[in-house]
Order: structure tokens, then sequence, then C-alpha cells
């Protein structure tokens, strides 16, 4: 098998998990079916099922070729066709413009499931998976051609600080989001101490699926083959004020040809002196011998928690694998610095403002004609505001400006609670985005109106809207047009409830 086709006779990886992820999904339907039909199987399941689905609209790019004769030659390297520029080259002249609108419906069904009750002490099943569908339009939206997805798919055991973890599984932490099929090991001694390992096979980065056969049709040379995955934590309490947490990660080809990747990280989140709290990460990419991201915030009350101050520092620089070529390219570190500030005088009250610089490093290119900009600003103010019980609103201002761009836009909202059941939002935007490169200006209002309700039986939650957006442009002719309506809908039915919580809403 190579590049992602399998040869006669043989079955594909994508075959095979395409039919594991198909039996998944019927079990996982079935059994949330089950819960929700019998009272007494509420005991051994508990979790959610839910339908999401949207209608968006758009204007695709179409491109025009047109006869070299009928355009306006400006320059040797200038050339125009209706008061447009356009891309000319030997005969003939291409333009870019807005074709009819598309449209695209399609929706999700979504399962995530727990169930226990084995007549094994501590054991249980964790199921979450996705179900798509374009029900209609001309418009394929992306991954709705990817019918299934499971997120999660394992077995837990559980018992007197000790905890493992056998199937499809993820993990949060200092290194971003780890998904993988493979085996987990937690090992609790005494509270806030606790030593973790897992691995396995690793998994394409954001999305549930095998590197090989989720990213076939986008790398043409990404090598055929799996990736194993192995890693550890390390989670702490020295002090009562202090958690700490490294953590180790390596991945590596199945048939051990060559290194992926192979990181540490560290998370500190400390309460020094009880007056603020301090949050702070950096990670090591040990194949490149280079500091990756890193941050540190710090929060502190002040007046009775009536006046929050914020300040944070942050260094970003982009993280590729091994097998890529990008990270070779040397990608450029910025490091930034905000402060944030945030009044609550009363419950009913809150006002924010911020801001923040941000410096771009040496790229160390040749610079023909002038510096290129390589510092950024932001500014954010906002607030909220309830002048009467059922009432709220909400608005926030934000302005940035960097490299070849500059943003100016602001989004509203008020919100009526007609019941404890049912409430309705207004909405509104405006933003106006100057795109130096492009040298064009563009503006955009929208407004919707959104409704959340939930209904007398089971707990079931509905909520949904609809958006309409305009945009105009300035100095630029011809600029496509992205007036669009969008709108969706989604439906929650909750399934069980938890043993331990008496007299709690199911």
């Amino acid at each position: 098998m190579r590049n992602g086709r399998a040869g006669p006779g043989s079955m594909g990886g994508a075959s095979r998990w395409a039919l594991l992820r198909t039996l998944l999904a019927t079990a996982t339907l079935a059994t949330g079916a089950l819960a929700a039909g019998a009272p007494a199987a509420a005991q051994g399941v508990r979790g959610t099922l839910g339908h999401a689905g949207f209608y968006a609209e758009l204007r695709p790019l179409v491109q025009d070729t047109i006869d070299r004769a009928l355009v306006d030659e400006l320059g040797p390297t200038s050339f125009r066709f209706e008061g447009a520029p356009v891309y000319c080259q030997a005969s003939d002249c291409i333009r870019y413009r807005a074709g009819d609108v598309a449209s695209t419906v399609s929706g999700s069904l979504d399962a995530n499931l727990t169930a226990w009750g084995f007549g094994v002490s501590g054991l249980s099943t964790t199921v979450s998976l996705r179900m798509r569908e374009r029900t209609g339009g001309e418009l394929l939206w992306p991954r709705t051609d990817d019918r299934v997805d499971v997120f999660l798919a394992y077995a837990q055991y559980a018992r007197e600080g000790l905890r493992a973890r056998l199937g499809r599984q993820r993990i949060l932490g200092g290194l971003g989001r780890t998904a993988f099929d493979g085996a987990n090991v937690l090992w609790t001694p005494r509270p806030g101490w606790s030593v973790e390992g897992y691995a396995g096979r690793s998994l394409a980065r954001a999305l549930a699926e095998p590197r090989n056969s989720a990213l076939s049709g986008l790398e043409s040379f990404l090598p055929d083959r799996d990736a194993w995955l192995f890693g550890g934590t390390l989670r702490a309490r020295p002090r009562p004020d202090i958690d700490l947490t490294l953590r180790y990660q390596r991945e590596i080809w199945s048939d051990r040809s060559g290194l992926l990747s192979e990181r540490a990280s560290v998370d500190v989140r400390a309460y020094p002196f009880d007056l603020l709290r301090v949050d702070a990460s950096a990670d090591w990419d040990i194949a490149f011998g280079r500091v990756g991201k890193a941050h540190v915030t710090a929060l502190l009350p002040i007046r009775g928690r009536t006046l929050m101050l914020e300040a944070t520092g942050r260094r970003y620089v982009p993280y590729f694998e091994l097998w890529t070529i990008w990270g070779f390219f040397s990608p450029v570190p910025y490091l930034e610095g905000q402060l944030r500030m945030t009044w609550s005088p009363n419950t009913s009250t809150s006002v924010w403002v911020a801001g923040g610089y941000r410096d771009y490093g040496e790229t160390a290119t040749t610079t023909i004609l002038s510096p290129l900009e390589d510092t950024g600003r932001r500014g954010v103010v906002g607030g909220t505001w309830a002048p009467a019980p059922r009432i709220a609103l909400r608005g926030e201002y934000r302005i940035e400006w960097s490299a070849g761009a500059y943003y100016s836009g602001g989004d509203a909202s008020a919100t009526w609670e007609m019941t404890s059941d049912v409430s309705l939002s207004l909405t509104g935007t405006a933003f106006q985005q100057i795109q130096e490169f492009r040298l064009g200006e563009g503006t955009a209002l929208g407004g919707g109106l959104a409704a959340t309700a939930r209904l007398p039986w089971q707990g079931v939650r509905v909520n949904t809207g609809i958006s309409i957006f305009r945009a105009g442009t300035e100095n630029r002719t011809l600029q496509p047009d992205w007036n669009q309506v969008r709108g969706y809908w989604n439906l929650t039915v909750p399934i069980g409830s938890d043993p331990g919580l008496t007299g709690s809403q199911r």
C-alpha cells in the first residue's frame, strides 16, 4: 500500500477504520436509545445525544480569461480590464470575480456516552463520536465528506489511586492536544501527586484518524505508515499553593525508520503570598534544540475582587513535525505582552479594557525596497450590563494593526430571558479590514436573532439562530461580494443521570 492506495486483494487501513467507526457508531446510538427508553438503564449510562445543523451561503471566486487586446496596458507589468487589475501573460489575461450565490445545508449527529455497571467495580466505557451529512446546496463544506469520526472510544478501570484506560483517547496539556489509540495508566499515590504513562498509535493533529489516511489527499509525499507515540506526565504539589506538571512525549514511525517529534513541557500554577494567581508554561523542542511556545500570566484581584488586573507575556513559534520540510525554514517567533483590567462594581455590571504589543523576531532576510513592519498592536474595550433582572446587554470593540493589515470592529448583543426556560438574543456586528498589501478597504455590517429553550421533558435543550451579513468596498473596483446569510440549529438530549448526585435533575 503506497500513498493511501491499497493493492489488489487487500483491505486498506482507511477501509478497516471506516468499518470500525461504523460499528462503534451503531453500538453507541443503540446504547443511547436503550438508555432513553428504559428508566432502569439510566443508572448505567450517562451522556448526551445531539443534532447540530447549519445553513451557509457564499459567492465563490470565478476565474475569467480575457483577450489581451481588450485590456488597458498601463505599464510593463500593470494591466486593467473594466477598471480592475488583471494578470496578463502572452495573449491571455486572467481576472477573478464573484460567482453566483452558492449554499450548503449540513449537519451532524453527536453521541457522548459513558456506561458502567458491568459487574466489575470501577469499570466503565466512554464513547464520543460524530456523524456528518450534507443534505443540500451546491457547496461542499469542509469535512462533510468524512461521514464518521470517533473521538473517544475507551474502556476505563479506576480503583484506589489507580486508573487504566485502553482504546482511543486524548490528552490535553502543555504540548497541546494529543490523540492516540493505545493504553494509559495513571497512579495517584496521594492528592496532588500522580504519575502517568501512555503509548499507542499516534493520530493526526486535530483529527481523530491515523495520519496516513487522514492526510493522504493533502500530502503527496506523506509516508504510508503508522506512527507510534510514547509519553509520560508527572504532576506534583510540593507546596499547597503550587501545582507543577512535567510532560515528555516522543513519536516515531512504526517501522522505526525515523523520528517525528520529541518534546517536553512544564506547566506551573502558583498563588504567591495568597495575593495573586500565576500560570506559566513552556515547551522545549528536543529535536530542534530550541524553546517553542511559552507564556506567563499573573492575575491580581484588588478591592475585594471588584477590580482584576491581568498581565500576560507570551512567546510563540510555529511547531512542525520532523517529517515535513517546513520546520527547517526557521520559523520566526514573536514576543507579546498584554495587560487587561476588569472592573465589576456589582453583579449586574462589568467593564474591561485591554492592550497588547507584539514584536516579531529577526527574519535574517535581505530587504530590497524598505524595512518590513515587524510589530503589532491591539486594543479592546467592552462591558456587560443587566438593567433589569431578565435583560442583559453586552458590547465589545477591538482594534488591531500589524504588518500588512488593520482591523477595527465591534459586536453587541441584547438578551431577554422571557422565562426560566426560554430566552431571545439580538446581535449586531460591524468591522472594517484594510489590507495594505491588496490596496483594498472592506467594511461589513451584520445582525442576527437567536433563541434558546429548554423543553419541558427530559431536560431537552434547543437553540437556533439566523444572521445576515452585508459587505461593502472602497478603493477597489469589482471587489468580490462576500454578502451572506447563515443559520444554525442545535438539539441536545441528555441520557441518564449521575447516581452519586441525589436529587439532581436529569
